[in-house]
């Protein structure tokens, strides 16, 4: 059953345009981390990176063509850049610490992913 959901979900979704796939991710991404940071802090955005990290890598396999742009593009570039957005957040708002602890977790991350 949950196969087949996700079988007619990524069916329905190649049926969109690029740009709409692109704003939909952008806002699901952003939502997801401020209901991180809400409910559950600092630790919510430490979890949140580690996932955006993984689902990243898998996206990155996607090669898309906007029509804006004359060279195409992985679909993971929305999640690396929302991390990119919280290690900035952490630095500007939270304490330092906080954002090596996120720096070092990517890089353990992305590490254990190439061994």
């Amino acid at each position: 059953m949950l196969e087949s959901f996700f079988l007619n979900l990524s069916l329905h979704l190649n049926h969109f345009p690029v740009i709409i796939i692109w704003i939909i991710q952008i806002i699901f991404c952003y939502i997801c981390i401020l209901l991180a940071l809400k409910y559950y802090g600092k630790s919510g955005i430490y979890v949140y990176v580690a996932m955006a990290i993984f689902l990243a890598n898998i996206q990155v396999l996607k090669v898309i063509e906007f029509p804006f742009f004359p060279e195409p593009m992985a679909l993971g570039t929305i999640l690396f850049l929302s991390i990119f957005y919280v290690q900035t957040f952490l630095v500007n708002i939270m304490e330092k610490k906080a954002q090596q602890n996120v720096f070092i977790l990517e890089f353990q991350l992305i590490y254990s992913q190439l061994s």
